[in-house]
């Protein structure tokens, strides 16, 4: 009669008299079978062994049946379906709530981290980064928990999704430099953004921490962030791109470092330290081509040391030292060379002082509005001193008798150094030596000392001759300002042949003929003028179609070099 008995599960099983059952991986002995006592020893070989093979064993395979890989050397279980590793840990999405002990692991779902059970808590088996040891607890100042770690921290924003970002980690429980956050005894040392920049939600449990005057701060950045304790000593070899002491020269227009010891950058920023060469007289910041479009200091020294050698020098052709709200000061200099107009504002305005007087003045002109000239000239000085021309006048007067009536002159007859003549004169012809003056001159001039037609016009400032204007300004006319105004009036004339208007106050415009003209740049001859963007100068337009409105009128000379000069031309011919 053959036998049965229940699995584990209940499951019956019946084993026939006389005959050995392999229907599972172990031969199942029935009763009264011969020669049995092989399969009982191959049965226990096979236990011991686990069936060490690198198939699964033969047969029906039961729940809870051990077999050893013994190509990849490992322990696997039989679960009803397929043979799992017995190694395996518990996935789950939170930790295990009994039947462990220490040195249980399980893999949390959540954070993606093998956990294990240790010192009564659950602890991340591999720390990303870094270590966290109690090797060291023996030292006087470190605990158990020491050493550093680089961790993936979610970040809670006043607004939007939570933000991943990698967080440098300092850990200690010991009483010396312990971690700052006392629950978890670790300190935050950097953190590293890849979001746009974003403010931390006070309700983050990262917000005490990082709020911290000392801390990252709750506005993280793109990038890396630093403690702010740190900033004394941020990267030790930061200073060689912070001061660019390694740096042959800096070139703002490159990203990247190039050929030749180039070096380029952006910004130089020097946050706590002062910025000097590393030799005397040797360094250069900018060129004549890569310049700095500001530079803001309370003084600028200039020389050898400060001292005599040194100079500020200026290219282009206009440079502005102040402007008219905000001007110099003082000057201090030995000489001073000006090859424009010498203006003074709204006052009163000295040139020397009581026991610093000018030594000397050289002028064309000098136009006395107000105010005496105290000094007493010599016989030989043209200087208006209204003292000496009176005393002068009458002296040279002295036989002066006026005539009266008219005066007729018949034929041609020559005057010269008449003294003692007045009224008027006509006749049909006459022949003049030296120099006429007269109230009135009645006659046809067939010739002129100078060569321009012009009209006395009031202008907003006194204007250089030579200066090209136009209409506009606070009053009459203006000087122009940009490249071809079409508003262009004439030039300031030089001595004007002809001079309309002349009792007014005001400049004279020449209008017609030939008279001197500022420009810039090279001219040449015949070529038409206009006004350029440098006030109140002219250039040439060679072949540009420029508005016949525009033309100020033409060259009569070449002007080879690129500067500001003087070149005469005939104003009026377009």
């Amino acid at each position: 009669m053959a036998y049965s008995f229940n699995r584990s599960d209940g499951t019956a099983i019946s084993v026939a008299n006389d005959a050995i059952d392999n229907t599972y991986s172990l031969g199942l002995i029935g009763r009264n079978t011969v020669d049995y006592g092989l399969t009982m020893a191959k049965n226990t070989v096979l236990q011991l062994e686990n069936f060490a093979s690198s198939t699964p064993p033969s047969g029906t395979a039961l729940t809870g049946q051990l077999w050893y890989n013994t190509t990849e050397e490992t322990l696997r279980v039989y679960n009803g379906s397929t043979w799992k590793r017995a190694t395996a840990i518990p996935v789950a999405n939170t930790a295990p709530s009994a039947d462990f002990v220490a040195g249980t692991a399980y893999f949390n779902t959540v954070n993606d981290q093998l956990e294990v059970y240790a010192e009564s808590t659950w602890k991340p088996a591999v720390i990303p980064g870094g270590n966290i040891t109690s090797a060291l607890s023996a030292q006087a100042g470190i605990g158990s928990y020491y050493g550093a770690k680089v961790e993936t921290i979610f970040l809670e924003p006043q607004s939007g999704d939570h933000k991943a970002v990698l967080a440098l980690k300092y850990a200690s429980d010991g009483s010396d430099n312990p971690g700052v956050d006392s629950s978890s005894n670790e300190t935050v040392m950097a953190i590293i953004s890849d979001h746009a920049s974003f403010t931390l939600s006070n309700a983050d449990p990262y917000y005490a921490e990082l709020s911290n005057v000392n801390s990252i701060g709750v506005t993280i950045g793109k990038g890396l962030t630093l403690r702010a304790d740190y900033s004394d000593s941020t990267v030790e070899n930061a200073n060689v791109a912070t001061y660019a002491s390694y740096a042959d020269a800096i070139n703002i227009n490159s990203a990247i470092p190039t050929s030749g010891g180039v070096v380029g950058a952006a910004d130089i920023f020097v946050p706590a330290k002062d910025l000097k060469p590393s030799a005397d007289s040797t360094w250069i910041i900018g060129n004549s081509t890569l310049r700095y479009s500001e530079i803001h200091g309370d003084t600028i020294y200039a020389g050898a040391g400060g001292a005599v050698g040194g100079g500020i020098l200026f290219a282009g052709t206009a440079c502005t030292i102040g402007n008219a709200t905000q001007g110099a000061s003082h000057i201090y200099t030995e000489d001073l060379t000006v090859s424009g107009n010498f203006n003074f504002g709204a006052g009163v305005q000295n040139i020397g002082g009581v026991g610093d007087e000018v030594e000397n003045i050289y002028a064309n002109n000098i136009f006395l509005t107000s105010g005496t000239i105290t000094s007493v000239p010599s016989n030989n000085n043209d200087i208006t001193n209204k003292t000496y021309v009176d005393t002068s006048i009458t002296t040279s007067l002295a036989n002066y008798v006026p005539n009266s009536g008219t005066k007729t002159v018949a034929g041609t007859t020559t005057f010269q150094n008449t003294t003692n003549f007045q009224d008027s004169i006509s006749g049909t012809s006459g022949s003049f030596t030296g120099t006429v003056s007269a109230n009135l001159f009645d006659g046809v001039a067939t010739s002129a000392q100078y060569a321009d037609l012009a009209e006395i016009y009031s202008a907003d400032a006194d204007y250089a001759p030579g200066t090209v204007v136009k209409i506009g300004g606070d009053v009459e006319i203006t000087q122009t300002t940009e490249h071809a105004d079409t508003e262009v009036f004439g030039v300031i004339s030089t001595q004007p042949a002809y001079l309309m208007n002349s009792d007014a106050s005001g400049l004279p415009v020449a209008l017609q003929g030939r008279v001197p003209v500022r420009v810039i740049g090279k001219v040449k001859k015949g070529e038409r003028l206009v006004s350029s963007d440098v006030p109140g100068v002219a250039w040439g337009v060679a072949d540009e179609d420029a508005p016949l409105q525009a033309i100020i009128g033409r060259s009569l000379e070449d002007k080879t070099d690129g500067d500001e000069g003087i070149i005469e031309a005939v104003i009026g011919v377009k």
